[in-house]
C-alpha cells in the first residue's frame, strides 16, 4: 500500500489503527506535505485510518503490484 500526503497539506496525517488520534497516540507513522509511506498492509481484513492536525488535508491511498 501507497499512501501520499498532498504537497499543498499544512499539517501532518497520522495513520493506523481505528484507535489512532490527531495527537499521533496509537499512530503507526506520520507523513507531512509532500511525503509518502510504502507499507506491507492488507487493509482487506482491518482497515487503516488516517486523521490529520488540521482540517482539509489531502491524502491519497493506492495498492501496489
Amino acid at each position: 500500500m501507497i499512501i501520499t500526503a498532498d504537497e499543498d497539506n499544512t499539517g501532518r496525517l497520522y495513520f493506523g489503527g481505528s484507535n489512532v488520534l490527531s495527537d499521533g497516540s496509537n499512530a503507526m507513522g506520520y507523513l507531512k506535505a509532500g511525503d509518502h509511506i510504502e507499507i506491507d498492509y492488507d487493509d482487506t481484513d482491518s482497515g487503516i485510518y488516517i486523521v490529520a492536525t488540521a482540517s482539509e488535508q489531502t491524502f491519497w491511498k493506492g495498492g501496489m503490484l
